[in-house]
């Protein structure tokens, strides 16, 4: 599908065919995010990953590549879309992701995160259209109040067909190793992909940030999504973390 909005203008053609080069530049990023993790121990920061895109798109496996190296003491993982739980509902919906944020000197990634409530909640009625765009308003404040505290949010879109996305349903389920990957929600979705696609354009919109800017990922071909989200994260952290070097000449 393309569209006036930056998903439907994003190059779903772009492929990392080549095996050998693939496997370097998985090497090459996992050692630089190696090195930023331990950049970010000795610092006053902390990083905040959110995961969101197309159920099939490669969340799971881009977090894989991306933690492959890491000390695991130095990352948390969440999955943030489940259900809210008694004590979660009985708090601002923002609460459930506020209790998880980083401390110092962390990094927290979330397999899907806030923006659910703006994209199932909304696409599904559980809210109405003036709730979603309050809902964008806070969003915007929880960002800004992470990164205003030191937090480098750092949110990702991966992007995905919905001819792909039937396809890779499809061979999930000719899979029983796979088979749970998918079930009568995720087809649902499938059916509706448009609309999501629709909201998803507004809520990147409403809510890309200075503070909390969106990385949007071609994920058509596996290989090619995975390097570049940890292409993008690396990036980004490095931009944060690392200080400029001095400019030759001039004041000191």
């Amino acid at each position: 599908m393309k569209g006036g909005g930056r998903l439907g203008k994003l190059d779903l053609k772009l492929k990392l065919d080549d095996r050998d080069e693939y496997h370097r530049s998985v090497d090459s990023y996992e050692l630089r995010l190696l090195g930023l993790e331990r950049a970010l121990a000795e610092s006053k920061r902390s990083v905040m990953i959110d995961f969101e895109g197309w159920e099939a798109s490669g969340r799971g496996e881009c977090i894989k590549r991306l933690t492959e190296r890491l000390d695991p003491r130095g990352y948390v993982a969440y999955d943030g879309g489940g259900i809210a739980t008694d004590e979660e509902r009985g708090h601002m919906w923002l609460w459930r992701y506020a209790v998880k944020t980083p401390k110092r000197g962390q990094l927290v990634i979330f397999h899907r995160g806030w923006y659910t409530r703006v994209l199932d909640d909304r696409v599904e009625q559980r809210i109405g259209h003036a709730e979603a765009r309050r809902s964008f308003d806070e969003i915007n404040e929880f960002e800004k109040m992470q990164s205003d505290d030191g937090c480098i949010v750092v949110k990702l879109w991966l992007h995905i067909s919905k001819k792909e996305q039937k396809r890779r349903f499809e061979h999930f389920e000719r899979d029983p190793a796979q088979s749970w990957k998918v079930n009568a929600d995720d087809w649902q979705e499938q059916r509706r992909y448009e609309k999501y696609q629709s909201a998803a354009e507004e809520m990147i919109s409403r809510t890309d940030t200075p503070y909390a800017p969106w990385l949007l990922v071609e994920c058509e071909d596996d290989r090619y999504g995975r390097v570049r989200v940890m292409q993008l994260v690396a990036e980004r952290l490095e931009a944060e973390l690392q200080p400029p070097a001095k400019k030759k000449g001039g004041r000191k």
